[in-house]
């Protein structure tokens, strides 16, 4: 067995998206940076961490957002959130043409 860097062990679907064009009210209300991933590489449930990878913000960013119920719908499966990949860019397309 060798010794590597478990930094250095990416996820495939995560490593492979590529930057979105800037999000600002949404992310600054956010916390997060304006960095996201592109959609056509999107699965078709994302999970709270594929969303905050997604947006380029954090977990924790993702939970206050649905507090404020300002983050798009979601489903409880299998003992966490899913987000629908439709969900997720209308959501994105109505908050871009906030900003």
């Amino acid at each position: 067995m060798t010794n590597q860097d478990p930094a250095a062990i990416t996820s495939p679907r995560r490593s492979s998206m590529s930057p979105l064009p800037n999000q600002p009210a949404l992310l600054e209300e956010a916390g997060g940076s304006a960095s996201g991933r592109r959609s056509d590489e999107l699965p078709d449930l994302l999970t709270v961490a594929d969303l905050a990878t997604y947006l380029g913000v954090t977990r924790k960013a993702i939970y206050r957002l649905r507090d404020k119920k300002k983050a798009p719908s979601a489903i409880w499966l299998h003992g966490g959130l899913r987000f629908t990949r439709e969900a997720v860019l209308d959501w994105v397309k109505k908050e871009s043409t906030l900003a």
